[in-house]
């Protein structure tokens, strides 16, 4: 609720901020398949993970499950789309460990401008609309108005969930 409070705020402040929404791909999948536990350290790493690849400041958030978001005082387009994308690879590389082996995971990335017509709802429809089409296009991406990175690929991924 504080970060949805956050993100009126700013929409209201008319600073150029990015809101960007992170889905696990396949979280259930992980539960399934290794246990709660093993899907509980999926969500703290991947959290730890987003502190690390955006900016020190950047309000982080659970949102629900296995999504999160940031808010993000952008620079260039480039810039956060590149920080989006080391984040991803970060995840898609890192291993986790379960009583059923060793596992990876990949994030979806879905991202949307705050802009001084559009309100914080209508930021986190649009950056919701691109999170979707990201998971649609089989996920491990990061999309956002208008346009789309290919999937990530990484070579090191030794049994994908």
């Amino acid at each position: 609720r504080a970060f949805f409070d956050r993100a009126g705020a700013v929409a209201e402040s008319r600073q150029p901020h990015m809101l960007v929404l992170v889905d696990v791909d396949r979280f259930k999948t992980v539960n399934d398949r290794f246990g709660h536990p093993a899907g509980d350290a999926v969500i703290q790493r991947v959290s730890r993970l987003m502190q690390a690849h955006f900016h020190a400041n950047a309000p982080l958030a659970r949102i629900g499950g296995e999504e999160f978001s940031a808010m993000l005082l952008t620079g260039t387009l480039d810039e956060v789309r590149a920080s989006a994308d080391a984040f991803c690879t970060a995840v898609a590389t890192e291993p986790f460990e379960a009583a059923g082996g060793v596992f990876q995971v990949t994030v979806s990335v879905g991202m949307a401008p705050f802009a001084p017509d559009r309100t914080a709802d209508e930021v986190y429809a649009l950056a919701d609309v691109q999170l979707y089409r990201a998971k649609q296009d089989g996920g491990n991406r990061v999309v956002w108005e208008g346009r789309q990175v290919a999937p990530i690929r990484v070579a090191s991924i030794q049994q994908a969930c």
